[in-house]
């Protein structure tokens, strides 16, 4: 079988500088091949930049490709819900022309909503849900003739049986570390991932052209009550295998000039013995990378030892996901388990280890106060790290700050709960507007915060100098 795989395009933001390849595509197509199958990637966000800007000429991009016949199976990726308006329409473009090859989605939005997608859009015959790799590749297996008895006994997706009736199959359990694919990265130009990153901090002096995702394990098995991700991967930490991760890195790094990686698990600093034995293997192979975290690293679970083996092995931007600045929200309502003091004791280790230092907040929650919010702001100060990035609470479907505001009527707009399928609800408010309104604070109260705290975004003399010099990319 000879697979297209679809990243959905970025919403809201057709023209942004990085487009970051998409590893959930590279692992399923990783696993594809082990079953003998052949895909191909075709990352949609891409298509700005040859003046495909407008969604109609990117689905006339994808339609022609599929009127080759060169392909079996259409496969579309959609993490968000904003993005699956476009799939939708994509595929019903394609079955406007006639064509009739099966078309699977997956993704966050899918996972959640997949009795909804098969019972009104006839456009899409299967959905995975979850982490997608195994029941993609024994979809394969089968989809060429598949019958009822079959479908029925494959974890992990819905689907619609001879009479149209859907069908939403028990979760597939996840991927143990030795099942993991690796990303199948040699499916992707690499240089069309290249960009402009002068104005990152970048204390080696490499000369960094791209940024590449890395996963060295999967969920998380922490309880914050505004993150959806454990809907994807479960919650239980699986690590994957030291060699497997380096096998990937030296190929980026000897065979593409890769050496920065933006490590992208939900919780990479958890484990004590990964972490370290991560570091220690940089060292020993003598790679010279350095390294982040696209969503922050836990702080609570830091101590001075793995602090000071991570800036050895190369972390030189160190994001700090703290929240909120005011003690009970973070530790009591959040469920972030994270002490004010440590907060201080890791962003005083990442100033010593000379990172930059980014600090992570988002205000809107329910709880919120203009005594909250002023806590916030006086955390900021007293941290002095580099940067700042305060995001406005988004209320994910499936999370227990959504289940919150459905049942005490917060959020600022009427949601009806039979069309969130449909993802044409937008969670994800433009710059100075809030989807919740918190019981205890005016919107006017948080725009004003949201306002301030945008001015701190460039905190440090250093990181403003590093703004000056010329190029469009940011740490």
């Amino acid at each position: 079988m000879h697979i297209l795989l679809l990243s959905m395009p970025t919403p809201h933001n057709p023209s942004r500088v990085q487009i970051v390849p998409p590893m959930s595509l590279l692992c399923v197509g990783g696993m594809l091949r082990k079953e003998g199958h052949t895909s191909e990637i075709l990352n949609l966000d891409l298509l700005t930049r040859v003046g495909l800007t407008t969604e109609e000429a990117k689905i006339e991009h994808v339609v022609k490709r599929l009127e080759t016949g060169e392909f079996d199976v259409l496969g579309l990726n959609c993490l968000v819900s904003s993005q699956f308006p476009f799939a939708r329409k994509l595929t019903e473009a394609v079955r406007a022309r006639a064509l009739k090859l099966p078309t699977i989605l997956g993704g966050m939005h899918a996972t959640l909503f997949a009795q909804d997608i098969l019972t009104k859009c006839p456009s899409f015959d299967y959905i995975i849900l979850g982490e997608g790799e195994r029941q993609t590749s024994r979809l394969m297996r089968h989809i060429q003739s598949p019958t009822d008895a079959v479908l029925a006994n494959i974890d992990g997706i819905a689907w619609r049986n001879a009479s149209g009736t859907v069908h939403v199959n028990k979760r597939m359990s996840p991927l143990a570390p030795a099942e993991m694919p690796a990303p199948a990265w040699d499916m992707l130009r690499i240089d069309d991932y290249r960009s402009d990153y002068s104005k990152w901090y970048n204390p080696k002096g490499n000369n960094i052209t791209l940024v590449a995702p890395l996963y060295t394990s999967r969920s998380c098995p922490l309880d914050c009550t505004f993150c959806s991700a454990f809907h994807m991967m479960g919650r239980g930490l699986r690590l994957r295998r030291i060699q497997d991760i380096f096998d990937e890195i030296e190929y980026l790094y000897h065979e593409h000039c890769i050496n920065y990686f933006s490590i992208f698990d939900d919780n990479f600093t958890l484990n004590k013995q990964h972490v370290m034995q991560f570091c220690d293997e940089i060292r020993k192979r003598n790679l010279n990378i350095q390294f982040d975290s696209s969503s922050g690293f836990n702080i609570a679970a830091l101590d001075e030892h793995m602090m000071a083996a991570m800036a050895e092995a190369g972390c030189i931007h160190f994001p700090m996901p703290i929240e909120s600045g005011n003690d009970n929200i973070r530790q009591n309502v959040i469920h972030k388990k994270l002490p004010r003091e440590k907060i201080f004791e890791i962003a005083r280790l990442a100033k010593k280890h000379n990172m930059l230092t980014t600090g992570m907040f988002i205000i809107g929650f329910p709880e919120d106060t203009p005594e909250t919010l002023e806590d916030t702001r006086r955390m900021i100060l007293e941290l002095e790290l580099d940067k700042y990035h305060v995001y406005t609470l988004i209320p994910f479907p499936g999370t227990k700050i959504f289940k919150q505001a459905l049942k005490d009527n917060l959020f600022t707009e009427s949601i009806d709960l039979s069309k969130l399928w449909d993802g044409t609800f937008n969670f994800e408010k433009p710059q100075g507007d809030f989807a919740l309104k918190p019981y205890n604070c005016s919107l006017d109260t948080l725009r004003k915060y949201k306002h301030e705290f945008g001015q701190y975004w460039f905190f440090s003399d250093r990181v403003k100098a590093l703004q000056k010099q010329h190029s469009s990319g940011t740490p």
